[in-house]
């Protein structure tokens, strides 16, 4: 029985909802392989992250980006979607075949926002909770050689009904995030959660919100997804890092270090560490907290 292998590509914020919809299209057939880095051990800590990405990438049948305005407002998303797009292209033309990408939109961004003014807005876009086209995606793997069993309907209609509820929790977190009421508030054990990096800048509260798979922090704004115009700050500081709903901190040989909760022992460069909620990271002196927000209802 030959494999479907399938890349999931999402923005961290959107981890919960990439499980979900992992954990449902496995459980279609048992040919079909997800690969999607908000499942816990398909990176694993010492391997190189985008080495693993191509791999999985190159080898893989089809490619689902969860399209969300934090995945289009994320470097590594739009880059892991160019390389997707043009590999697989070159890849399925040879074989004379289509139906590679398959394009789904988190509310609460719109079909016709998810890939409008990008060389793929020819490609229809469906909503990753529309019933109607998760059954049209389960007879298209179905027609590429998914072994889809009995009971396709219902596990379908459970599907939908559980990403429901992980959708309205998530945009009410995000409503709740971006107003800043009393409603919002820390809580670890959560997946329904904002992770972000807190620090003081000149009195006023900053926020760095880790995206999957990482992010760079340094002085350089053209070598970075997050400047700080400090002169202690080097060129290309530290990475955060995102997996499977852990965070990892990695120092990059910078000029004056990378500290956790108040050592005064820098941290090996190019080696993760891991991080927790309410962990203090140091960038030369400035110093940052780990909070994970999230919203009850």
């Amino acid at each position: 029985m030959e494999s479907i292998k399938i890349f999931i590509s999402h923005s961290s914020q959107n981890a919960e909802v990439a499980r979900e919809f992992s954990s449902f299209i496995e459980s279609l057939a048992p040919n079909i392989i997800v690969f999607c880095t908000s499942i816990d051990g398909q990176i694993r800590i010492g391997n190189d992250f985008i080495e693993t990405i191509m791999a999985e990438l190159t080898d893989s049948t089809v490619f689902i980006p969860l399209i969300s305005e934090n995945f289009l407002q994320s470097k590594f998303c739009l880059i892991e979607l160019g390389v997707a797009c043009s590999y697989l292209f070159g890849k399925n033309r040879t074989q004379e075949q289509s139906g590679y990408i398959y394009p789904f939109s988190v509310p609460p961004t719109s079909n016709s926002d998810a890939l409008s003014d990008t060389p793929l807005s020819n490609l229809q876009v469906c909503r990753i909770n529309d019933i109607s086209a998760i059954r049209s995606f389960a007879e298209a793997l179905e027609e590429k050689g998914a072994q889809i069993s009995s009971g396709r309907n219902q596990r379908c209609e459970k599907y939908i009904n559980k990403i429901d509820k992980t959708l309205d929790i998530i945009i009410n977190i995000k409503s709740e995030f971006d107003n800043g009421t009393d409603k919002t508030f820390i809580r670890t054990d959560s997946d329904y959660k904002i992770a972000c990096l807190e620090y003081l800048d000149n009195g006023a509260l900053k926020r760095i919100v880790l995206e999957n798979p990482s992010k760079l922090i340094g002085r350089t704004r053209s070598q970075v997804d997050y400047c700080i115009d400090d002169k202690k700050i080097s060129k290309v500081h530290a990475e955060f890092i995102v997996e499977g709903g852990s965070y990892y901190v990695k120092d990059y040989n910078s000029s004056n270090g990378t500290y956790i909760n108040g050592s005064k022992q820098r941290i090996l460069g190019k080696v993760a560490h891991q991080i927790f909620e309410g962990d203090t990271i140091t960038l030369a002196d400035i110093e940052m907290t780990l909070r994970c927000y999230c919203f009850i209802k």
